[in-house]
């Protein structure tokens, strides 16, 4: 008898976004399992990045992470309603370099 091989079913591709939420512009940061896309600042619009990432990466599971700050849990909102899986983290959970931290020029 024959063994019968089923075909591997495709999952989709996680991207992880990062971002650097302020009140004109956010620095984002796509990388996926393999890669990293892009980084890049763009418009503090929800709706720029949903359309941002379906546009390039149509099949994606997306997985946004931002830190809690001045915007509290809005752009959260936004973003799930959108259909990006968001994340919300303590600024003292970013791992972050001696560099960065004795050179950070925001409040």
């Amino acid at each position: 008898m024959q063994a019968q091989i089923t075909p591997k079913t495709e999952s989709k591709q996680t991207l992880y976004i990062g971002l650097d939420v302020h009140k004109n512009s956010w620095k984002v940061t796509i990388l996926g399992e393999y890669m990293e896309h892009k980084q890049m600042s763009m418009n503090s619009d929800p709706v720029e990045l949903a359309n941002y990432l379906h546009r390039h990466f149509p099949e994606s599971h997306y997985v946004s992470v931002y830190e809690a700050g001045f915007c509290g849990f809005s752009v959260h909102r936004d973003l799930v309603k959108l259909g990006i899986d968001s994340k919300v983290i303590h600024p003292a959970d970013v791992p972050s370099s001696s560099k960065e931290r004795t050179f950070k020029t925001d409040k």
